[in-house]
């Protein structure tokens, strides 16, 4: 039988370390007790502060459309928050029976069916440049 969880698991976990991946550029990782982590995907996605994360434990993740964010302190004193974009993290757990990536604020039904980012490979077309003089009103 499998655990579907979502960052609520989490909540009372003391922080741990923050690990940066240097082989993909912008993922982190911030590791909780009992080795559960949760990973960020999104390049553009800044860093924590690892200072105001130290002694903290996590509270809570507040979830809306446009982020997730992860609430780190003691009892119910907030020291850091930490924002994600929703579909763009992963969680695992050793208790959790994951043989994959768990992405989980993206439904189970998309999951397999999301194409690639195509974020890199976009280029915005502009206008075309007309020669000095001309305009497209001209009679």
């Amino acid at each position: 039988m499998s655990t579907i969880a979502d960052l609520t698991y989490f909540i009372g976990r003391p922080f741990v370390a923050l690990e940066v991946d240097d082989e993909n550029e912008g993922e982190w990782t911030i590791v909780l007790d009992g080795n559960g982590r949760i990973t960020n995907k999104n390049p553009t996605q800044e860093m924590p502060d690892v200072d105001k994360l130290k002694g903290s434990t996590f509270i809570r993740p507040i979830f809306s459309e446009l982020d997730t964010r992860l609430q780190f302190g003691v009892l119910d004193t907030v020291n850091a928050e930490v924002t994600l974009s929703p579909t763009k993290y992963t969680m695992s757990d050793p208790n959790l029976e994951t043989e994959e990536e768990y992405y989980p604020q993206v439904p189970v039904e998309l999951a397999d069916t999301l194409p690639p980012d195509p974020s890199d490979e976009r280029v915005a077309d502009g206008p075309d440049e007309q020669p000095e003089g001309e305009s497209e009103n001209a009679a």
